[in-house]
């Protein structure tokens, strides 16, 4: 190829690297050369020479030697120093193959010649720099491709980590994902393929991404927590270091040099891609999480809450499509009349509704039937509404079932014809012509569900009935049958378009005859007397539901991202706890109660959520405690928190005190000084609840001191010197305090691994003092 101009020069270890019969012949071209006569002439000749010219002879023994030698082919092993220098750089060993490198020189216009004339050696392949640059940015993009999935994934789990929620580590990892997506993606729009430049900026790129996102989330977070935080400051804070790296990296759009301009557009697509994201999506996903309407959401969002919605929604939809489907074949179309078409339909709706509600595999349903009712005579059904979910709960118990319902839902685009078709009737039509409607259904079995209340209750309790729903049971003269719905609301709360998981209860009430006079005789008196009857049943339903253990959930998500270490202690305290049935069982339903020492306010949401008639204080002296108690999403008008020394504060007049875990906070000539001050502002009948531990128990008080050291050194706990020291007193010492002012006592012993103990104070009533076993707990 060189002979004839293909190939300009060329690069070979063949002339160093000689074949071994390459060598073999040239040995024996040099042995029939060299004679020994040959040889013996020659050795004479630079002897004499060497001699008149004043050489030793001797010095010419190593080239007679070299001349007599016998020589044989030599390898690469012979020649380690040739080899290492000339040879190695072109010869590349591998366990299943030895490639031989030859570098051909070539002009460009034969470069396609020179490829079509090696293309028939099997042995050999060929390539150039081209190719090889080429090659080279795949297997660059390739594995940059997999480090960036590697990073991804590593963020994603420290995220995970340290924020000890997926909900959290999504909000803050998937805008990081999308501004990536959106820099490669423009990017690409733009013809900006990866080089190494572009993959070091835009690693870079990537990381400033995280550090944007985590920092904002941050600043959601701590205002969502404590109340307060600057956002402002936080997205200020997040552009002006947007703005001065793309500053400093976008300056390198002026440089001459291509490469040096290709990062500093990766670097402006890349900065404002991450910044633009972070400041929009990631506040609008975290809102969604935690706020609902500008307002907090009851219970947070969840990860656990979303997936049940979106099946939920998955099924309401398909199982909504095959009965509009069914509908509109055998209704609209074939405009069928037969009942038994009607009845398919409607046990359609059934089987549907039982679907929806029991494909919820984590949430208990409980219906109860105190005389066994089977909805097989017709009746008017009236139920309390606390949520979308009761329509279903409802619909699933019998097929021959009609709703009254508002003209939004006839309205609808996607189910308003399903309704219709299943002769839901509309409550803004004529009753003369809703009753002699519905008067034809109840011949033939059907019964109709009213919600009185006309809409949705916002806190479960049950408002004012219309007379509505009593008028059409007059009209038709059929009997009305009060039903009681709990545990919906929570579920699928009014404002919300969210489900999720918990348990719900239907009872069914007895029967009420049109002739039953014991609710009144006019519509108003019957409205009245009926819905007073059903808030009585409810509040009997609520009050054996409504269990400490039943509001655990609701108080954990009551704590949500506001930290793993809070969540993770929340759980041990109230499993520790037993969800607070003691305190709750022992405290009153009614009146004002003051948590001395209340920390994060655990104990007081949950007392709270357990009767409603009590209004709580919450006082610690702990300002970041007392800050996230009063920010959580469960805070009402009956609860508050105080910051401030009980020792000091003014305490409000109160039915019960708690000192729950407090006292070895305060030196024993304070303890005393704090019961006495509980006990001067109790009320007359009022209870003083002190749980601490005692120090003459030996071992078990040793776990309760280590329990102590541990959450103060930790920082659960801080004591008020901020020195870490502790007083634990006895309870011989606590109940002398006590009976020295006559309170009634009751001792409750919870030393199983601590040296915890109970006291259950009563304060007697005026004019019952001295007068043992009157007080009121």
């Amino acid at each position: 190829m060189k002979d004839q101009g293909l190939v300009k020069k060329y690069a070979a270890i063949t002339s160093l690297a000689i074949p071994a019969d390459v060598q073999q012949f040239r040995i024996n071209r040099w042995n029939e050369y060299w004679t020994p006569e040959k040889k013996a002439m020659l050795k004479e000749r630079i002897t004499l020479a060497a001699t008149q010219n004043g050489f030793k002879t001797s010095g010419f023994d190593g080239f007679f030697h070299w001349l007599d030698k016998d020589f044989t082919p030599a390898g690469p092993g012979k020649l380690p120093h040739l080899t290492n220098l000339f040879l190695n750089p072109y010869i590349s060993e591998g366990q299943r193959m030895v490639t031989v490198t030859t570098i051909l020189k070539v002009r460009q216009e034969d470069k396609p010649l020179l490829y079509e004339a090696l293309k028939t050696e099997e042995s050999s392949f060929i390539f150039d720099k081209q190719f090889l640059t080429s090659t080279f940015m795949d297997i660059l993009n390739e594995d940059f491709n997999k480090l960036v999935i590697i990073s991804l994934l590593i963020v994603f789990f420290v995220l995970l980590l340290s924020y000890g929620r997926i909900e959290l580590a999504l909000i803050t990892f998937i805008p990081m994902f999308i501004s990536w997506i959106w820099t490669l993606g423009i990017m690409g729009l733009f013809g900006m393929k990866l080089n190494i430049f572009n993959i070091i900026i835009t690693s870079f790129v990537f990381g400033l991404g995280v550090d944007y996102a985590i920092f904002s989330i941050q600043g959601m977070l701590q205002k969502y927590k404590y109340g307060h935080g600057d956002m402002n400051a936080y997205r200020s804070s997040v552009l002006m270091d947007a703005m001065t790296t793309l500053i400093g990296l976008g300056v390198l759009i002026l440089a001459v040099h291509p490469a040096l301009r290709a990062m500093a557009y990766a670097a402006i697509i890349g900065i404002v891609s991450v910044w633009f994201i972070t400041w929009s999506l990631e506040p609008i996903l975290f809102k969604w999480l935690v706020y609902v309407e500008e307002r907090k959401r009851p219970v947070p969002v969840t990860f656990k809450d979303f997936l049940f919605a979106i099946l939920s929604l998955t099924i309401f939809v398909t199982l909504t499509i095959i009965l509009l489907l069914f509908g509109l074949v055998f209704i609209r179309l074939l405009r069928s009349k037969s009942k038994r078409i009607k009845d398919w339909f409607h046990y359609g709706l059934m089987i549907s509704s039982r679907f929806l509600i029991y494909a919820n595999f984590l949430s208990p349903k409980r219906i109860i039937k105190p005389e066994g009712e089977d909805l097989k005579k017709p009746a008017v059904l009236i139920a309390n509404h606390q949520s979308h979910i009761d329509i279903a709960l409802i619909l699933m118990l019998h097929p021959r079932l009609l709703e009254i319902t508002n003209d939004r839902v006839q309205r609808s685009k996607f189910y308003g014809p399903l309704v219709k078709m299943a002769e839901f009737y509309a409550i803004s039509e004529e009753m003369e012509s809703l009753t002699l409607k519905l008067r034809k259904n109840a011949e033939e079995g059907y019964s109709v569900l009213i919600f009185p209340e006309g809409t949705r209750s916002p806190d479960t309790h049950i408002q004012r009935f219309h007379k509505g729903a009593f008028y059409l049971a007059q009209q038709l003269g059929i009997d009305i049958l009060p039903v009681i719905i709990h545990g919906s609301g929570p579920v699928m709360t009014k404002g919300e378009y969210f489900l999720k998981y918990g348990s719900a209860t239907i009872k069914f009430l007895p029967r009420i005859k049109p002739d039953d006079t014991r609710f009144g005789e006019s519509l108003l008196e019957k409205s009245r007397a009926i819905r007073h009857y059903m808030a009585a049943e409810y509040r009997k339903v609520a009050e054996k539901a409504e269990n400490p253990a039943y509001f655990r959930e609701k108080l954990i998500k009551n704590y949500l991202y506001k930290g793993p270490i809070l969540e993770w202690y929340l759980k041990v305290k109230i499993r520790l706890e037993k969800n607070y049935e003691m305190f709750h069982l022992h405290l009153p339903k009614e009146g004002h109660i003051t948590d001395i020492g209340c920390g994060y306010g655990f104990m007081d949401y949950m007392l709270s959520f357990l009767s409603e008639g009590r209004r709580i204080t919450g006082i610690d002296y702990d300002r970041e405690k007392i800050e996230v108690a009063d920010n959580c999403p469960a805070k009402n008008e009956r609860l508050s928190f105080i910051c401030g020394d009980a020792l000091e504060m003014s305490l409000p007049k109160s039915r019960a005190f708690i000192m729950a875990d407090v006292l070895h906070y305060f030196p024993e000539e304070e303890q005393e000084k704090l019961i006495v001050r509980c006990i001067e502002t109790l009320e007359d009948g009022g209870i003083l609840i002190i749980r601490d531990a005692d120090r003459q128990m030996g071992r078990k008080h040793l776990g309760t001191r280590l329990s102590e050291f541990f959450s103060t050194r930790l920082g659960f706990n801080q004591t008020r010197e901020g020195r870490g020291k502790l007083y634990f007193t006895s309870m011989a010492k606590i109940s002398e305090i006590l009976s020295r002012y006559d309170l009634q006592v009751k001792v409750i012993d919870e030393t199983k691994t601590t040296s915890n103990i109970v006291f259950i104070a009563g304060k007697h009533r005026s004019g019952e003092a001295g007068k043992r076993g009157k007080g009121n707990f």
